[in-house]
C-alpha cells in the first residue's frame, strides 16, 4: 500500500529512508525503544521500491516497447490470457516471441501487448496458449489527456502491457493450437 501512495513522490521515500536510518543508528548505538519506528519506515521504504521497479523496469534492448510506432511488422507470439469480448472484437494478452521487419531478419523480442482482434462472420478466434502470427502496427501506449484523470498508461505499465496492436481475424493465423495439446 505505501509503494501506491507514493509512487509517484520519491522525496517522501527519501525522507523515509533518511527516517529509517535513523532509527537503525539510534537502536544500534542506544538500545533505545526509537527503533519502534524503524518498522512502518522499512515497510514504507520497501513498498516503495517494489512500486518503483514495476513502474520503471530496466527492458532488455529486445524488449517489444523498443518496436512500437515502426510500422507494419511480422509478429509472432503466445496468447497468455482468456479473451475479452467486446462490440465488434475480442481482446487477447499476447507474449511476444518473434518480430520480422520487411527485408530484415527475423528478431527474438520479449515482452506483452494487448492484441486487439476485429472478428469476422466465419472466422475462428484465437484461444488461450494458442502461437499466433500476424502483420500489425504495434501502438505505443497512450493516456487520454485527462489531467488529473484516470492514468491507463501506468495502469497497463502495472499489468506488464508495453503496446497494442489490432488485427482483423481473417489476418490472423493459429500457427500452434492449444487444441493440438493432447493428455
Amino acid at each position: 500500500m505505501s509503494g501506491s501512495l507514493s509512487g509517484n513522490h520519491k522525496t517522501a521515500a527519501v525522507a523515509g529512508i533518511v527516517f529509517s536510518v535513523v532509527c537503525i543508528c539510534m537502536f544500534l548505538r542506544f538500545r533505545k525503544p526509537y527503533a519502534v519506528y524503524f518498522m512502518p519506515c522499512f515497510v514504507f521504504c520497501l513498498g516503495f521500491w517494489l512500486i518503483q521497479s514495476d513502474l520503471f523496469p530496466v527492458l532488455p534492448e529486445s524488449h517489444i516497447s523498443n518496436f512500437c510506432d515502426q510500422g507494419k511488422i511480422k509478429i509472432t507470439g503466445q496468447i497468455i490470457s482468456f479473451s475479452r469480448q467486446y462490440t465488434g472484437k475480442s481482446r487477447f494478452i499476447l507474449s511476444c516471441r518473434r518480430i520480422k521487419f520487411k527485408n530484415q531478419p527475423e528478431k527474438k523480442v520479449c515482452g506483452n501487448i494487448y492484441l486487439n482482434v476485429f472478428n469476422s462472420v466465419n472466422g475462428r478466434l484465437p484461444e488461450y496458449a494458442d502461437t499466433v502470427e500476424f502483420r500489425a502496427s504495434i501502438r505505443s501506449v497512450r493516456n487520454f489527456m485527462n489531467p488529473g484523470g484516470f492514468d491507463y498508461k501506468r495502469f497497463l505499465r502495472l499489468k506488464k502491457i508495453y503496446g497494442t496492436a489490432y488485427v482483423k481475424s481473417r489476418n490472423l493465423r493459429v500457427v500452434n493450437s492449444s487444441c493440438d495439446i493432447g493428455f
